[in-house]
């Protein structure tokens, strides 16, 4: 693992399928060293929930997300991993996103100063963001 990736906690997983391991190398893997973390949270049950800056696409079309909201669930008997991710513009509607998956909305909040301001925030986050 490169020293900067973000530390996913799949260490002794294995993509659940084939399909599941092609799609999370194209989607997550390709540029997890241009992923910066701005929030996360693990669940007991395995499942775990990101908001991520995807660095990259600063350098690519203007105007495309550079939010990725990732959420993995881990199968911990079966040491196997699903996931779905999600681009989004603001980091308000990564943490819909999330939100609408199963995430507490207490524990996926941003670092004070990260993001929208505190009025567009709390409307957008409860708005459906899927």
């Amino acid at each position: 693992m490169h020293p900067l990736e973000p530390d996913l906690r799949l260490g002794g997983f294995e993509a659940a399928d084939q399909q599941t391991r092609k799609a999370f190398r194209h989607a997550i893997q390709i540029e997890q060293t241009e992923l910066t973390l701005l929030a996360e949270h693990y669940a007991p049950d395995g499942a775990s929930y990101h908001v991520f800056h995807n660095d990259a696409v600063t350098w690519g079309i203007p105007g495309e997300p550079q939010l990725v909201a990732l959420h993995l669930q881990r199968a911990l008997e079966a040491k196997t991993f699903r996931f779905a991710h999600a681009t989004r513009p603001l980091p308000a509607m990564a943490q819909s996103w999330l939100i609408h998956r199963g995430c507490p909305p207490k524990e996926i909040s941003l670092a004070p100063g990260t993001g929208t301001t505190r009025r567009t925030r709390r409307p957008v986050r409860w708005s459906g963001g899927s």
